[in-house]
């Protein structure tokens, strides 16, 4: 873990001022650095592995004792290039099945930026709601991060919780409908770069979405599925 933070810190002034301009220039930032140019992929490639570098440092201490940081890191890392892989995939299928001109590699490099700062985000509401469980009972926040399905097989805990501590369990829900909303908004506000990259008319690019939206559900069930495949009902 200490190689990996000093890696990370030693990136981080030339990764920062990337992650802004994406944040506030989202559409635009896309379009410039997935271009087509040689390096394109190798810099986007370079952003994610830092964006996900930061972000199991930032979720490090939370995990529970009995998990390896190093053999859970590597093992994510990999789950997490066969999930951008594939719903890239998705993405540029939908668009060259509407008559979109890129190739996929121009779609890959849009997708890993598009997603990168949102799962950045995902990770930093992740840990507030958390921190929320652990101020109502540090052993039911534990429960709840070694086994995120914890609530789904335990919902008497959950409403448990909304009864002795509505405040917190309101929160919860909050952060939790926050990372949804922030979800689909960021991806409605990217859409329009992956248009301009396949050059398709406004009406085949809001046909793409809507038909990519409709695809986030069963690709979601695949991912969950390998993911339990992969590490068991408690996927860190």
């Amino acid at each position: 873990m200490k190689d990996l933070a000093e890696r990370v810190l030693t990136r981080l002034p030339a990764y920062l001022p990337d992650l802004a301009a994406m944040v506030a220039h989202p559409k635009r930032t896309i379009i410039a650095r997935s271009s087509g140019a040689d390096d394109d992929l190798r810099n986007a490639l370079i952003f994610v592995a830092l964006t996900v570098g930061l972000g199991f440092l930032l979720q490090a201490p939370t995990l529970p004792a009995e998990i390896d940081f190093i053999e859970t890191a590597a093992a994510m890392a990999a789950f997490k290039v066969v999930a951008i892989l594939l719903f890239s995939a998705i993405v540029h299928g939908l668009f060259r099945l509407l008559r979109g001109g890129a190739t996929y590699l121009r779609t890959l490099t849009a997708y890993i930026y598009m997603v990168s700062p949102l799962y950045l985000a995902l990770v930093v509401l992740s840990l507030i709601g958390q921190g929320l469980l652990r101020a109502y009972d540090p052993e039911l926040g534990l429960e709840a991060r070694r086994n995120p399905l914890y609530f789904v097989e335990n919902p008497e805990a959950f409403t448990a919780f909304q009864d002795q501590e509505p405040l917190l369990a309101g929160a919860v829900t909050a952060v939790n409908t926050v990372g949804n909303l922030a979800t689909l908004v960021w991806f409605i506000v990217c859409l329009g770069a992956f248009r301009a990259i396949h050059d398709v008319s406004r009406r085949r690019s809001a046909l793409a979405g809507f038909l990519i939206i409709l695809a986030w559900w069963p690709y979601a069930f695949i991912i969950l599925f390998l993911a339990i495949g992969m590490f068991g009902r408690m996927a860190p």
